[in-house]
């Protein structure tokens, strides 16, 4: 779960900063489909969601996991 957020914040900060999805991938050294789908996820916590991660506070969320 760490490392999820640790990678989740740098796509985030990096896109941000408008670098693209391919160079994100390779500066991080990410898979690409991994960097689109940290690029697509709302937060965080949908992330965990459809890893299978529960999350510690609130209600739960409807979300669609789509394939990796």
């Amino acid at each position: 779960m760490a490392r999820t957020t640790e990678r989740y914040t740098a796509v985030q900060q990096l896109l941000s900063e408008g670098v693209s999805l391919a160079a994100i991938g390779r500066q991080l050294r990410l898979d690409h489909s991994t960097v689109r789908r940290f690029d697509r996820a709302r937060s965080l916590g949908e992330l965990l969601v459809c890893a299978g991660v529960e999350q510690p506070t609130g209600p739960p969320t409807s979300v669609v996991c789509w394939a990796t």
